[in-house]
């Protein structure tokens, strides 16, 4: 059956994803690092004008340094070929590391670890795209037109949704409401196509009550 492996791959994603933003977070970290003054805090007018130019190319260079090893290590790689390092990066966080430069001469002295994510998410659509096939595209491909009357007994909606009209992104958006909330609501199925309106619901019983005269 394919709904276990569908939530399977979703729970997957969801930690995939969980651990990339983590990883992102890591990696600003690393940016910070140069930003310590002598006092031990972060100083972030280091960043500013002319006189953080080298900076800010120092503090993007490390945090991206830090994600070359962490796709590295994902990918099980060992290549030391610059080029290819970069397109693993890309690969497991969708930007190359002008983004990374971009940001860092945008913002300057007003660079902080949620901007930073905030940045990377609307700014990068590889982000975005990656973000989604995990959670998506990656377990949508475990279902099949056949799981559709037991997505239906699974999120309890029989008599009120039309396993015949499910398709698997259907299946999919049921699944997911059923496991985020333990219950499909009337009120969520308004608009849906493969809602049973309540006008099919009275058919098989007006055949019936036909049917006895």
């Amino acid at each position: 059956m394919g709904i276990q492996e569908y939530i399977t791959k979703l729970e997957d994603g969801k930690m995939e994803n969980d651990t990339v933003v983590h990883d992102l977070f890591r990696a600003y970290i690393q940016l910070e690092e140069r930003l310590v003054n002598e006092k031990g805090l972060i100083d972030r007018k280091k960043l500013k004008g002319k006189e953080g130019e080298a900076l800010r190319k120092d503090a993007s260079k490390a945090a991206y340094e830090a994600l070359k090893a962490k796709s590295l290590e994902h990918y099980g790689a060992t290549t030391t070929d610059a080029g290819r390092q970069e397109d693993l990066v890309f690969g497991l966080f969708g930007f190359y590391a002008g983004s990374l430069d971009e940001y860092l001469e945008q913002q300057e002295e007003n660079v902080n670890a949620q901007g930073f994510l905030q940045y990377i998410a609307e700014k990068t659509p590889a982000f975005r795209f990656l973000q989604g096939q995990r959670i998506q595209v990656k377990p949508q491909k475990e279902l099949k037109d056949k799981d559709a009357e037991e997505v239906v007994k699974y999120t309890k909606t029989e008599g009120m949704v039309d396993s015949k009209k499910l398709g698997v992104g259907d299946m999919a958006e049921l699944l997911n409401q059923f496991i985020e909330g333990g219950v499909i609501t009337p009120n969520f199925l308004k608009g849906k196509d493969y809602r049973i309106k309540d006008e099919e619901k009275k058919k098989p019983v007006a055949e019936e009550q036909r049917a006895a005269a």
